[in-house]
């Protein structure tokens, strides 16, 4: 049933989470990643490339002329759940690195990726936007990997720790079938603040610290 937590999992993906320890980094060299699809013809070309991950996994980026939209698998068939980068703004484009969550036997279990974007202002200019993208990783699930939620950079001072926060705290928790991002923005700026608010997430084990 989807969005339903069964105990036993629960348990089990809690204390993945509490053993998070680390994280690796890995380099995007977008031209040397394998093209698998070329779409040439206008509109609507696009081509869809594997590149090296870490792990065993691959992350399979969908390039076109609106964004970039991206899935991982630790197969080498291209993935059917590709998802779109930025959530706010138009266009745009995955930074050059990736940074891999690991679990205490330096597993991953999650990533967390920098998404480059443009947002119209009042004057009619186009300002910047970065988003932090914290994707899931579901090693033989029929959805290998899937969007946790958004941090909005350009607007969350400690981006990096919340989505470090998301990843480790909330990532493991999720079910990727029909699962809807979560976001982390002025309205809500913080992961501890959005557990709260969604009492099929628990308790994080670091709110009562933070409020000491």
């Amino acid at each position: 049933m989807k969005h339903v937590i069964m105990a036993a999992v629960v348990l089990a993906s809690a204390t993945a989470a509490v053993q998070a320890q680390d994280s690796v980094y890995t380099p995007l060299d977008k031209e040397r990643c394998q093209i698998l699809l070329e779409e040439t013809e206008a509109p609507g070309a696009y081509t869809e490339s594997r590149c090296t991950g870490h792990g065993g996994w691959s992350l399979f980026l969908r390039s076109g002329e609106h964004g970039e939209s991206s899935a991982y698998s630790q197969g080498s068939a291209i993935p059917k759940d590709f998802e779109y980068g930025g959530y706010v703004g138009n266009f745009g484009n995955y930074h050059d690195v990736v940074e891999w969550r690991l679990d205490s036997d330096g597993v991953p279990f999650a990533t967390i990726h920098r998404y480059h974007s443009a947002v119209v202002v009042e004057n009619g200019d186009m300002a910047p936007t970065s988003v932090l993208i914290v994707t899931g990783l579901r090693p033989g699930g029929e959805r290998e990997s899937c969007h946790i939620g958004y941090i909005l950079a350009s607007e969350v001072a400690d981006a990096n720790v919340q989505a470090r926060r998301m990843a480790d705290e909330i990532a493991p928790l999720i079910d990727c079938e029909d699962h809807q991002p979560f976001r982390i923005d002025t309205s809500v700026p913080d992961v501890h603040q959005l557990m709260s608010l969604h009492p099929r997430l628990g308790k994080s084990s670091g709110q009562d610290e933070d409020r000491s």
